[in-house]
């Protein structure tokens, strides 16, 4: 890959790592790399299981909504809605830019596994 790329070694060793910990790509036995593949019921419990962390998170979050993350969180909403998206992957994407949830669960704090680093 990195030939083909026309990147070093370690560029390509240093993405695989990040896709590694984000749950993309998972590590075989033989020591080869897959790319993570799921069926539409594990996809189901997985957006189902996604839609409660994330009530539970705006719960949390508004029991500690000061006028600063209120507006935070306004002006996120916002950017999202100046790009409407057409597709679950640009929702998605949307979130990600615009760090909307990650928003919602700094806010939502409790040490628990929502709990998500700057």
């Amino acid at each position: 890959m990195a030939k083909r790329y026309g990147v070093s070694h370690i560029v390509v060793r240093e993405a695989f790592h990040i896709l590694q910990g984000e749950g993309i790509l998972i590590r075989a036995k033989s020591g080869s790399r897959l790319v993570f593949t799921m069926d539409a019921s594990k996809a189901s419990d997985l957006a189902v299981l996604r839609a409660s962390l994330e009530s539970l998170a705006a719960y949390w979050a508004a029991e500690r909504l000061t006028e600063s993350w209120k507006e935070r969180i306004v002006q996120a909403g916002a950017k999202m809605r100046q790009y409407p998206a057409t597709n679950l992957a640009e929702v998605f994407g949307l979130e990600l830019i615009n760090n909307f949830w990650r928003r919602i669960y700094l806010l939502g704090k409790t040490g628990s596994v929502l709990t998500v680093p700057c």
